[in-house]
């Protein structure tokens, strides 16, 4: 059996940087870059991972293609709790954003 699973709001990007914006207390806007700068600047940070890199490039596709567009309850109805908000990930692991 496969599980949909979506966040607590459905967003765009230009949403999604607005609420991290909120959580860190500054402003955050979207920047379109090409999903290879997106990788180079992860291994910058992150250190080099080739399933890293390729986990997020099937992510990104996927989220191109709209697999990742909708709503449902199934993470409260499977893990028993709603799905976290961007603004408290957010909070909740605020080092890792700085």
């Amino acid at each position: 059996m496969t599980y949909q699973l979506f966040g607590a709001a459905e967003m765009d990007h230009s949403e999604i940087a607005r609420q991290i914006g909120i959580a860190l207390g500054k402003p955050m806007r979207h920047e379109a870059v090409t999903f290879d700068e997106f990788a180079r600047a992860a291994s910058n940070r992150l250190g080099e991972n080739e399933e890293r890199t390729q986990h997020l490039k099937e992510v990104a596709v996927d989220y191109e293609n709209g697999i990742f567009s909708g709503m449902n309850h199934v993470v409260e109805q499977v893990g028993g709790l709603p799905p976290t908000d961007i603004q408290t990930f957010i909070r909740e692991h605020r080092s890792l954003f700085e």
